[in-house]
């Protein structure tokens, strides 16, 4: 334990992404903050991932990190006087920020823990025994004092809600309808289960009464053909998902029954918004980086070669996720359907 004031400590979390990393780190928020109610604790965050946190009751401050913002960002931080900066990201650039801010206090992971090489940046390292990346970061809260609260504050927009409400105007969803939301894209192309997959799932899916599939997709309109080309492929049973901003996803996702997906940030977004969600993993291990709720499955085959922790498959051929067979993720399915509908 290291000794730190408590009221009047000022404290920055360093988690500037990308969406999945946000999500996780959310219930160490509450922790800190229930914990120490009058303690000033800002976030420094993304431009583009802000959404995730604007309006959250926890937060006293989003210091925003804006696209080839780097030096502003740091001297905002340097400028606030923080007497703790958590550097959460585990990145050169992060623990540079950290270093900068002249914060008394830096904290990090332990360097094994850690993507680059931090140097001199911080000068205490937390050591994280727990498996789940969720009870990773609560880990920090406990060196800082706090109690482990699990939640996941996430605030939904107005605007955004009028504009998925709109959407579904225009499809035939019905209120009795289960909504399965398919989500098609990671950002590692070694995450991504095979689009023909999908499809199949999709329309065996759709064979059940009263349930919908949507084919929820990224940014740009690579992902939008994406989606379309799963859906000619489903001979055009599913319902493909506008184009969202991050507000406008967590609306859509609301409105799901449950999600399906690989180790993604819409998959985790859903789980911390307490949908029923299936993984399916392959280079990351699930025991690390699965959805963090009692209303999941997973769908992971411990290859010889997974977990690799690589973005490419070194093989070449995407071996672990495409060993995911459709009829698994429906008996996963089943069993979902079984305990919460």
């Amino acid at each position: 334990m290291t000794p730190i004031k408590t009221d009047e400590t000022r404290m920055l979390i360093l988690k500037p992404s990308a969406m999945g990393d946000i999500v996780h780190t959310l219930p160490l928020l509450v922790s800190l903050k229930k914990s120490f109610p009058n303690r000033y604790i800002a976030w420094g965050v993304k431009e583009k991932f802000a959404d995730l946190l604007t309006k959250n009751p926890y937060l006293d401050e989003l210091i925003i990190w804006k696209e080839r913002g780097f030096w502003r960002f740091a001297k905002d931080i340097r400028d606030r006087g923080f007497d703790i900066v958590l550097d959460l990201q585990g990145l050169f650039r992060t623990g540079l920020v950290a270093y900068l801010s002249k914060a008394p206090q830096r904290w990090g992971f332990l360097k094994e823990e850690t993507k680059e090489n931090q140097l001199f940046f911080l000068n205490i390292r937390v050591p994280t025994p727990s498996e789940n990346i969720v009870e990773k970061y609560l880990d920090f809260a406990e060196h800082l004092q706090a109690e482990r609260i699990i939640e996941f504050p996430i605030a939904e927009k107005d605007y955004a809600k009028e504009y998925i409400a709109q959407f579904f105007q225009r499809t035939d969803i019905s209120p009795d309808d289960k909504l399965i939301g398919l989500i098609q894209n990671t950002g590692w192309q070694n995450k991504t289960w095979k689009a023909e997959r999908f499809a199949q799932l999709g329309r065996l899916i759709n064979t059940k009464k009263n349930w919908k599939v949507m084919l929820i997709w990224g940014i740009g309109e690579a992902e939008k053909a994406k989606a379309q080309k799963i859906n000619e492929m489903a001979a055009g049973k599913l319902l493909i998902a506008p184009a969202t901003t991050i507000a406008q996803l967590v609306s859509l996702l609301k409105r799901c029954s449950m999600v399906i997906g690989g180790d993604t940030g819409p998959l985790h977004l859903a789980t911390a918004l307490g949908l029923p969600v299936i993984g399916l993993y392959g280079p990351t291990p699930p025991s690390r980086n699965g959805p963090y709720s009692e209303k999941s499955e997973v769908v992971y085959h411990n290859l010889p070669c997974s977990p690799c922790w690589k973005r490419m498959c070194i093989s070449k051929n995407n071996t672990c996720m495409d060993s995911i067979q459709v009829d698994e993720v429906m008996q996963k399915i089943e069993n979902l359907e079984a305990k919460f509908f």
